[in-house]
């Protein structure tokens, strides 16, 4: 287990966050710009074998990435049920291969 103090984003895009597999990324993107959101989205999608998860709450943020092959639409529709609560309006899960 390690500890890393400052922004996840900066994290998941430096050298050390690039050893990540897996991240739950909880509501992070409700705090970013729809622009950083993309730009981030869109970075974590070249690395491979990389599964991230993150949820919707007040913020529909990426809308229009749903439609990339990477989103996983059947899991997330089955967990956004499954794992339905009041403050949670959906869940997403994108996938990229392994090498």
């Amino acid at each position: 287990l390690h500890r890393h103090t400052g922004e996840a984003i900066d994290f998941l895009n430096s050298e050390s966050g690039a050893r990540v597999t897996k991240a739950s990324l909880s509501n992070i993107f409700e705090y970013t710009s729809p622009e950083i959101f993309a730009q981030t989205v869109h970075q974590l999608l070249q690395r491979p074998q990389l599964r991230f998860v993150y949820w919707n709450l007040l913020n529909n943020q990426g809308e229009d990435l749903l439609q990339l092959p990477s989103y996983q639409a059947e899991k997330s529709a089955q967990l956004s049920v499954r794992e339905d609560c009041f403050y949670f309006d959906a869940l997403h899960i994108f996938e990229t291969p392994m090498p």
